[in-house]
């Protein structure tokens, strides 16, 4: 029974017109192998916070995960299946994500070995493929990564450039006994091309990534040849965008169903990159009509897929997927949280799990007040600004004697973390880390006035689109848009925040059409010729986000510093984090057009401003929590970090700090809070109010006018007097 007619047979079992469980004359139901398998586990080795020196699971024992958990997991399924008919496989980026990779990298020597494969080895991986992730660290490092690795890490799109041959093995086959049946089973690995854009300047003239999709469709008919009776794609990327339809040409980033339906040979697809919790079992129909299973085993260790392939053995002795109304193909998830840690995977990585929390908990400086990120996402922050400080002190110094000495420096961030904090006290390189949570390079770039103002509009597309004048309860609810043809909405890292010049975002209006009142820092106008200078992280300057322009400008600046290092030295060498050294209010985001400042004028000899003691002082004053005139309260105006609530309540859903899944945050603030958010507008000229809000001449005009009534009032009374 081959397997096209297994899915006929599974077909007319559907109709009734074979009985459940029947096998052709001779086959034989041998039983099931079993597959497990693990994704983007991004150095969550253990169960532990490196940023917090707590389990995840420390508030909530549903949320711990990591590879200890999941190894008692995998070793007890192992014994109940047997390992003969268990293959253990990974789908990339096992690298990148926490300080225990970024602290190893620091500190790799050609005689050390990776954490995460010192895990693999111990757990005995059968195989893998190379994510995106493992580039990130530069070739040199990714090719000690595979020398470290028991099991082959393939990769059979990724093409070295002189040879024009596979850089990585492109599958690998594997012999199995399921009830004492040889099984051969062929497992082919495929990443995401976004490789090529988002490492450019690693693997740029030294290796190229083909579509996934058409390289699976390519090696599934040889390994097939070969004599698999089961295959398997390993296949580092995501589900298609919904109504995407599918070419080859287009190197997209997210093609797992495309691998799964351009196939005439593949049984199972493995997925992963786009960190989805929700795609544990699905199916798909390839070219010749028969169907193929799709997994996603999440993220971070959270859980695994257990495979399950159930094998029938033919007359003529072949061995085939069984396809019919009551066996295929299934996958189920087995929770990290349900099993107990295994002190063998924190062994397998010492001593660099010790060193790290010593080297995380290294305090670097002192901040005289709370910074949350929480809100960085739709208000102007102290803690986002100081990462834009930093870098526009690195460029400034560094163009210091050449020909862009003098330019404009800008610079940009995103709001990587709504969790991040630096608390009034001590601030660590944990702290650091989790506000800056990637490995990212810094990059300097020319750009002009015209391209910055693309730039600017590019980055707005993260907000909804709102009624004018519209007032927003919850912001967490207007970020992330999602566009057709995208598979999830943009996250938080694609999000761009720019310093070194004024500007406000205006979401009632199209995207293209949402930046008003763009200015440099000083309030002069920035001209569509002027000439700037862009501190931008690598990630950007390679294309990831597809930010406009900044891939073909002229680069000023690439002295490969990591931002997170130039972060810490800077903390170092100041000895204090001020927001009064660096925040100012220069961007807003609101419903409706940001006010333009009036041009303040003489008042004329014959109106002469009436004078203080005119004032009837039993006149009340407006209470902190009324809204004075013309204050537009579909406007965020930033909270000064001080004035945050005791405790703010954030909740946040399960994130891809990798790769940057973004999931709503609410925030609860107490009265207090509230009153110091609106006084905020007038604390906010010390520090730089942008001047296009008029909220400093707000309280002006509205004194004036009292002050006019008040003395008109006194000028009746006494009229009235005299007569």
């Amino acid at each position: 029974m081959k397997r096209s007619f297994a899915f006929i047979l599974g077909l007319s079992l559907a109709t009734g017109s074979l009985a459940p469980g029947y096998a052709a004359d001779g086959d034989t139901r041998i039983g099931n192998l079993t597959v497990l398998a693990t994704t983007d586990v991004h150095s969550h080795a253990v169960d532990y916070d490196y940023f917090t020196g707590q389990t995840f699971g420390a508030k909530d024992s549903a949320k711990a995960l990591g590879m200890d958990h999941l190894s008692t997991a995998i070793k007890q399924l192992r014994t109940e299946r047997g390992a003969e008919s268990t293959l253990l496989l990974d789908n990339g980026d096992a690298n990148q994500g926490t300080p225990l990779a970024s602290y190893y990298q620091q500190h790799r020597i050609a005689e050390t070995t990776d954490p995460m494969a010192s895990v693999f080895n111990m757990l005995g991986y059968d195989a893998g493929v190379v994510g995106n992730h493992e580039f990130n660290y530069g070739l040199e490092a990714s090719a000690q990564y595979v020398d470290d690795l028991n099991m082959p890490l393939l990769g059979a799109n990724v093409i070295d450039v002189k040879t024009g041959q596979p850089a990585y093995k492109p599958y690998e086959m594997f012999t199995k006994t399921v009830n004492g049946e040889e099984v051969k089973v062929g497992v082919i690995g495929v990443v995401t091309p976004g490789v090529s854009t988002w490492d450019k300047a690693t693997v740029s003239g030294n290796l190229e990534f083909k579509d996934a999709a058409a390289t699976a469709a390519q090696w599934a008919p040889k390994v097939k040849a070969e004599g698999a009776d089961v295959v398997i794609v390993l296949a580092h990327t995501g589900l298609d965008a919904d109504g995407y339809v599918y070419n080859q040409a287009d190197l997209t980033e997210n093609v797992a169903k495309s691998v799964a339906e351009q196939s005439t040979d593949v049984d199972v697809v493995v997925g992963g990159h786009s960190h989805r919790t929700d795609k544990v079992q699905e199916y798909f129909t390839n070219m010749n009509g028969e169907r193929v299973l799709f997994t996603q085993p999440g993220y971070w260790a959270r859980f695994l897929s257990d495979i399950q392939i159930p094998l029938v053995k033919e007359a003529d002795g072949d061995i085939e997927v069984l396809w019919s109304d009551d066996a295929q193909p299934t996958a189920t998830a087995v929770n990290a949280p349900d099993f107990a840690q295994d002190p063998a995977v924190l062994a397998a990585i010492e001593p660099y799990h010790s060193q790290t929390q010593q080297w995380v908990q290294t305090v670097v400086a002192q901040s005289t007040e709370q910074m949350p990120a929480a809100t960085s996402a739709w208000e102007d922050t102290a803690i986002v600004d100081f990462i834009n400080r930093v870098q526009t002190d690195e460029l400034t110094r560094a163009l210091k004697g050449t020909q862009y000495e003098g330019l404009p420096v800008l610079a940009e961030a995103s709001p990587f973390s709504r969790t991040a904090v630096f608390n009034q006290g001590d601030v660590t390189i944990a702290d650091m880390a989790g506000l800056y949570i990637y490995d990212n390079t810094l990059y300097g770039v020319e750009m002009t006035g015209a391209q910055i103002k693309d730039y600017l509009e590019y980055s707005a597309r993260y907000y909804k689109q709102q009624e004018p004048g519209a007032e927003i309860a919850d912001w967490s609810t207007v970020t992330n848009e999602i566009y057709p043809g995208d598979t999830r909405g943009i996250p938080d890292y694609s999000y761009d925040i720019l310093s070194g010049v004024n500007y406000h975002i205006n979401i009632s209006k199209p995207v293209g059409q949402r930046i008003e009142n763009l200015t440099l820092a000083d309030g002069t106008e920035l001209a569509d010729d002027a000439r700037v200078v862009l501190a931008v992280n690598n990630y950007r300057w390679s294309g990831g986000s597809g930010y406009p322009h900044v891939t073909n400008a002229p680069i000023v600046y690439e002295e490969q510093k990591a931002v997170r290092d130039l972060m810490i030295d800077w903390a170092i060498e100041h000895k204090t984090i001020d927001p009064a050294d660096f925040f100012e209010q220069s961007w807003t985001v609101g419903t409706s057009a940001a006010v333009q400042e009036p041009v303040p004028s003489e008042p004329a000899p014959s109106e002469p401003m009436p004078a203080p003691s005119e004032v009837d002082p039993s006149q009340p004053a407006p209470a902190p929590s009324e809204v004075a005139p013309g204050e537009d309260s579909s406007v965020v105006t930033p909270v000064p970090a001080s004035a945050e609530s005791k405790d703010p309540s954030v909740s946040v859903g399960d994130a891809d700090s990798a790769a940057g899944q973004p999931q709503p945050v609410t925030v609860n603030q107490d009265d207090s809070a509230t009153v110091a958010r609106e006084d905020a507008s007038s604390s906010a000229i010390s520090r730089g109010a942008l001047a296009h809000t008029g909220a400093h001449v707000a309280g002006v005009l509205i004194a004036s006018a009292l002050l006019l009534l008040t003395g008109g009032a006194a000028l009746m009374v006494s009229r009235r007097k005299k007569a």
